[in-house]
């Protein structure tokens, strides 16, 4: 549940855009306009200021407004860069293919998978794949080593994963990977 905005007694809207909202009040202060910014929809103000002149607080939302919209539209453009970029990527996937997710919080965990089947051009199902430790490449402190996929070999207990992007969840994204390739995994006791 979105928390409302507190708008002080007294307050009105001066400028409503798509990309934010200003509020102000010509009374308060010695009759210095004081005014308070809120970016997009947004509970809490980006700015509440006292002004020693209309022009100044107009300087001041015109800047504030012209970021946001600034912002959105940078926004939207690297979206869109970026969405074709991962289509134009899982088009690119076919069966057989082998991908890393490297993730984890004081230690480095590393899971392999392998693409089982491409139902469509842009979804692909991947099940999870054993690793192998490279040979000879276990730290001295004895908690890293390197890792290698093993295709082929998948886990029993393994489930297929359907996915149309290269994110399983919330703290695992997928790399595409080659048999050989070694990835850096590390645990504590």
């Amino acid at each position: 549940m979105r928390k409302e905005r507190h708008i002080p007694t007294g307050y009105s809207i001066h400028t409503e855009t798509e990309y934010g909202v200003v509020y102000y009040n010509k009374e308060l202060k010695g009759g210095k306009p004081i005014a308070i910014g809120f970016a997009g929809k947004r509970s809490k103000g980006s700015w509440h200021l006292i002004f020693q002149s209309e022009e100044q607080m107009e300087n001041k939302i015109n800047q504030f407004l012209t970021r946001l919209k600034t912002f959105k539209e940078t926004s939207e453009k690297a979206r869109k860069i970026r969405n074709e970029r991962n289509k134009e990527e899982r088009s690119k996937i076919k069966v057989g293919d082998l991908f890393v997710s490297s993730w984890g919080y004081e230690q480095t965990n590393v899971d392999f998978y392998q693409v089982i089947e491409k139902p469509t051009k842009q979804t692909f199902v991947i099940k999870e794949i054993a690793a192998v430790t490279v040979e000879g490449s276990t730290m001295s402190h004895g908690m890293a080593c390197d890792v290698t996929p093993f295709k082929d070999h998948f886990l029993r207990d393994a489930k297929p994963i359907r996915l149309r992007s290269m994110k399983i969840d919330s703290f695992r994204f997928l790399s595409k990977t080659e048999e050989g390739e070694s990835h850096y995994k590390s645990w504590y006791a």
